[in-house]
């Protein structure tokens, strides 16, 4: 017997032993123009076949330009030959009507039916604690909120209603080849750092509407300021933005004026770009942090203690925004962007 989940509750693990991810807040500058210019294109799942799921990724399509957006993958950290993926394909008038599945602790197997009677499963269809999500008449599921450990442990969906769907372009006349913007797909990394009560989080992605400008690459990181001595206690980040300087701070206006720290700054060529950052967290933040460029310019600050990280970055795509977390006395994590 399947349970009904209400559409504003999500199955699962616990989400605060997980690592989440909201699609929402990686895609949107702002909800309503995400919301009127976007739609679903394509779900793709790891999993093992007739076991459980590993991981999943929405893929997001502007009908009028053919921009695509991607704010995954997200995948758990399970190793095991049997992974293979597969996906589903909508059509440019084609929509979720269900999701159906099976969960207690991890999410063993979904099923995905649209509009066109066409649907997707995978997984588990035997597993146990089977669920069906209620979707009220005249919504669809537009995008997810998922958490991983060693596999997709939760997930719950964001609704949209129909009628806010672009689905009344066709691609034969509105989609064509002639449009001058390349397809971007932005991908977020996981956050390497600590939480802290009453710690803030900066953004430069969303903060700085940096989107439009990185697809049409008018926009890039020129340059980092950073004050460190035995940790870093703070970040600067400098973008060119149409040829306009834009910064953002972690923590940097205020560290920077202490006399315990030293400020450093780096400069980034215009035929370079950032691919790397790692460095070493320890309790009380960022220890240490290294930058490295395409053309293998590194920068190192700080002093290692407790965890050495690595943000993974097998195609050596360029940073193009990052997101940091940090309080008053010194910067406690960092993620970032790849376009």
């Amino acid at each position: 017997m399947k349970i009904e989940i209400d559409i504003k509750k999500g199955i699962g693990t616990n989400p605060s032993e997980l690592e989440m991810h909201n699609d929402i807040e990686i895609l949107s500058t702002t909800r309503d123009q995400f919301y009127n210019d976007y739609k679903l294109n394509k779900i793709k799942c790891w999993h093992i076949p007739g076991c459980t799921i590993i991981g999943i990724e929405l893929n997001f399509i502007n009908p009028r330009t053919g921009d695509l957006l991607c704010p995954g993958p997200h995948i758990g950290y399970a190793y095991d030959e049997r992974v293979t993926s597969a996906e589903l394909i909508l059509g440019y008038d084609e929509y979720l009507t269900e999701l159906n599945g099976c969960a207690k602790t991890t999410i063993d197997f979904l099923h995905f039916h649209t509009n066109k009677g066409r649907y997707a499963e995978f997984g588990n269809a035997l597993a146990l604690g089977a669920f069906k999500y209620k979707i009220p008449r005249g919504y669809s599921i537009f995008s997810l909120l998922v958490g991983i450990r060693d596999t997709l442990s939760y997930i719950a969906v964001q609704p949209i209603q129909i009628k806010n769907i672009p689905l009344e372009l066709s691609p034969a006349s509105e989609m064509a080849p002639t449009n001058n913007y390349q397809p971007s797909t932005i991908v977020k990394s996981k956050y390497y750092g600590i939480e802290k009560q009453f710690s803030l989080t900066v953004d430069d992605f969303y903060a700085l509407q940096l989107h439009p400008h990185i697809k049409r690459k008018t926009s890039k990181i020129i340059g980092i300021n950073t004050s460190a001595g035995r940790r870093i206690y703070g970040l600067e980040i400098l973008y060119n933005k149409n040829e306009k300087f834009e910064s953002s701070s972690y923590n940097y206006s205020n560290s920077s004026r202490s006399e315990k720290t030293t400020c450093y700054s780096l400069q980034i060529e215009e035929n370079d770009y950032l691919v790397g950052i790692s460095g070493y967290v320890d309790g009380k933040g960022l220890s240490m942090v290294e930058f490295c460029t395409a053309n293998e310019k590194r920068w190192r600050y700080g002093k290692a203690k407790g965890e050495a990280f690595v943000i993974p970055n097998e195609n050596r795509l360029e940073i193009v925004a990052l997101r940091g977390t940090f309080m008053s006395t010194q910067v406690l994590g960092v993620s970032a962007y790849f376009a």
